[in-house]
């Protein structure tokens, strides 16, 4: 809910500065953008983000119940095994193709030397601000091995989070939506976190410490069973 009040609030809140900016202009590249326009505008979409992700944020996870059993994978004596998944949402890779698309008409005009002026030399860094929070917020990849759990982010999968096994109490498997956690993208605090892509299947992780990550992940079943397996065979050794 966060992001989608930050996008809808900064998106009228650019057009409504561009408009402003070009009436009584005799040309648009004698246009100027107050920059009181810029930090009303950013002020404005933090204000309504802010107070979106709190109404939005969703019910307090539940408890498993007592006799909920963790799935667990069977590995043989000797064998290591590797399991990789990765979801994308297409509405933020969507908002960050049509981001890099402006940055590029931009920078042409520029080039060219139309693009001056104070309204594309703000624009453009906005764009680019876009650009890398989606990519980086759009799809999210989850590696699971004897080391541990590798998140990785954006299309290369970095920067990357690792997560120890020692560190893992165990894993799990849940079906959620965004409307449950308060909406898409990266949703609560350390120690209670969701990362929301896609409503359906997720990974819980729930750590040592008492507070638990979860990742909206396709074959989420299959990536917790092996944790699992990887900690059961851990404490054996």
């Amino acid at each position: 809910m966060g992001h989608l009040g930050f996008m809808s609030v900064f998106a009228a809140g650019i057009s409504l500065s561009t408009l402003d900016a070009n009436l009584d202009a005799p040309v648009w590249t004698s246009a100027r953008l107050p920059s009181w326009h810029l930090i009303a505008v950013l002020a404005g979409t933090a204000a309504v983000a802010v107070t979106a992700g709190y109404l939005g944020r969703g019910e307090p996870d539940q408890p498993p119940s007592a006799d909920a059993r963790p799935p667990l994978l069977r590995l043989k004596e000797g064998e290591r095994t590797v399991w990789v998944s990765r979801v994308t949402n297409p509405w933020l890779a969507a908002g960050a193709a049509a981001a890099g698309a402006g940055v590029c008409v931009l920078i042409v005009l520029r080039f060219i030397g139309s693009g001056t002026g104070a309204v594309p030399g703000v624009t453009l860094p906005v764009l680019v601000l876009v650009l890398v929070l989606g990519l980086l917020s759009a799809s999210v990849s989850v590696r699971v091995s004897g080391d541990g759990v590798a998140i990785g982010f954006g299309p290369f999968g970095w920067p990357v989070r690792r997560i120890r096994l020692p560190k893992i109490d165990l894993a799990l498997s849940e079906t959620r939506h965004p409307s449950q956690v308060g909406g898409w993208g990266f949703r609560g605090l350390p120690g209670s976190a969701t990362i929301m892509l896609r409503g359906g299947d997720c990974l819980i992780i729930r750590y040592r410490s008492g507070g638990q990550l979860a990742i909206s992940i396709d074959d989420a079943a299959r990536g917790a069973s092996l944790i699992n397996a990887l900690i059961a065979e851990r404490v054996e050794q």
